[in-house]
């Protein structure tokens, strides 16, 4: 079983210069991807989506949000981008 990566911050709590590096240096990845190494019931509860589809949107479900890997102060990270917000995952 993969150790999952755990929220650490937000671009709106980083410096410009660690967000911008990350994103430069990101490789977009799958929904599928991200959930091998991210808890994504962490993500779903801290954004306030449905847990299951038959409770309303689901992270899984809304194609506004993009995911990636990357490197975040030179610790490789997953995060991903909601409302042009990045929320980052480092093991």
């Amino acid at each position: 079983m993969i150790e999952k990566a755990k929220y650490i911050t937000n671009c709106i709590n980083s410096t410009g210069k660690a967000i911008t590096e990350m994103v430069d240096k990101a490789k977009d990845i799958t929904y599928e991807t991200f959930i091998k190494h991210v808890d994504w019931r962490e993500i779903s509860e801290m954004l306030g989506y449905a847990l299951h589809p038959s409770q309303g949107l689901t992270l899984k479900n809304d194609y506004h949000v993009s995911y990636a890997k990357s490197f975040y102060k030179d610790i490789p990270c997953y995060y991903l981008s909601w409302s042009s917000i990045e929320y980052i995952f480092t093991r």
